[in-house]
């Protein structure tokens, strides 16, 4: 599974066409704002998602070596485990 954040290029596209849009000097400047703010977030989720997910993948591979899959039923193996 393959993650991709946006750019800062795309999120600053994103900013010019949110500059474009027809507000006032507060409104665009809130709007900014929560835009910075939901990109940051965004990315640091993004990031942590990507860390659990490589996580997973280092326990499921070492269960594939300690335990390997001839013909054991799902709950054989989880039998096996615990």
């Amino acid at each position: 599974m393959a993650l991709r954040g946006i750019s800062i290029t795309e999120h600053d596209r994103l900013l010019e066409r949110v500059n474009a849009l027809p507000l006032n000097g507060e409104q665009a400047v809130a709007l900014d704002r929560m835009l910075r703010d939901a990109f940051q977030k965004y990315d640091s989720l993004l990031g942590e998602l990507a860390e659990t997910i490589g996580t997973y993948e280092k326990v499921a591979a070492a269960l594939r070596k300690k335990y390997p899959l001839k013909h054991l039923s799902i709950q054989e193996l989880l039998e096996e485990v615990a």
